[in-house]
Order: structure tokens, then C-alpha cells, then sequence
């Protein structure tokens, strides 16, 4: 991978930001996205205010914060950090702990069910699990599937 950095300034601002370029030639690329190719070779492009860092550090610390953002949205989404229950920050603060713990333990939990249960994605989002569960808790209990009676039991969970 090839990298270069220039300044670059932004209309109608005083100071000056560095623009971080990364090439890879297309027989080297690995299929990440948000990669644009052109000419055989893709680029991906960094805008920062770091002039002291490498540029290889900087391309790689950006690509690992949409990790990050995925693991909020997953925790607003499915474990309730979305709308804060409390008004105080440490009652909040315990809250989103315990959230947190809850979603590793799930995490875990469900590394295991997929070793055991073939059919589970290994990143199965908590709603669709809920979903299957149920089906599968009903599919023991009545005998058969019936999917009106996975729905009003998964009603009643929440």
C-alpha cells in the first residue's frame, strides 16, 4: 500500500487540514468497502488536523472507528443506550454498565449457540434472535410451528 499526505485547506477556513491518501493496487486489495477504484488501483481518503502521525497509523485508526460506530448504534438499538431511563448521570452511568455486560454476555451466549445450532448467524441482531427464539420455544411447546402464536409470545417478552 502506498500513502501521501498534502495540505489542504477548506473553503473559507484559516487553518490548514492534511489530506491522508491511501493506494492499493487491485491484484493486493483485500474488498473492504468504501474504497474507490480508479485505474486500477483504490484510494481511500483521510481529512485530518494530525500532522505528527504516520500515515499508515492514521488510515488504519479511521478504518477501525466504523467498528466503534457499529457497536453504539448496536447498543442504542438493542440494549436500550438509545433513550436513558433515568434523569440522574449516575443511575444512568450503572445503566449503561449494565447494559453493557448484558450485551457481552449475549455476544457470548451466542457464540455458543452458533457452535451448537448451525442454522444462527454468529451476528444475529437481539430482536431477530428474540424472534427465533421464540419460534423455537413454541415449535417445543405446541408441537409444531405456528408463527401467531411465536408473535403474541414475542409481544408479551417485551
Amino acid at each position: 500500500m502506498e500513502y501521501a499526505s498534502i495540505p489542504f485547506n477548506l473553503s473559507r477556513d484559516k487553518n490548514v487540514h492534511r489530506l491522508v491518501v491511501a493506494r492499493e493496487h487491485e491484484s493486493t486489495h483485500h474488498g473492504e468497502a468504501l474504497w474507490d477504484k480508479k485505474d486500477g488501483y483504490y484510494y481511500k481518503c483521510v481529512l485530518t488536523n494530525d500532522w505528527a502521525e504516520n500515515e499508515a497509523v492514521l488510515i488504519n485508526e479511521y478504518e477501525d472507528r466504523g467498528g466503534f460506530e457499529r457497536n453504539f448504534d448496536y447498543m442504542k438499538n438493542d440494549f436500550g443506550w438509545k433513550i436513558l431511563p433515568f434523569s440522574k448521570l449516575n443511575e444512568n452511568l450503572v445503566y449503561m454498565i449494565v447494559g453493557a455486560i448484558t450485551s457481552n454476555l449475549y455476544r457470548g451466549f451466542l457464540q455458543f449457540a452458533v457452535k451448537v445450532e448451525k442454522s444462527l448467524k454468529d451476528k444475529i441482531r437481539l430482536d431477530t434472535f428474540f424472534r427465533q427464539f421464540m419460534s423455537v420455544t413454541c415449535l417445543i411447546i405446541a408441537g409444531e410451528y405456528q408463527y401467531l402464536n411465536t408473535e403474541i409470545a414475542y409481544e408479551k417478552l417485551i
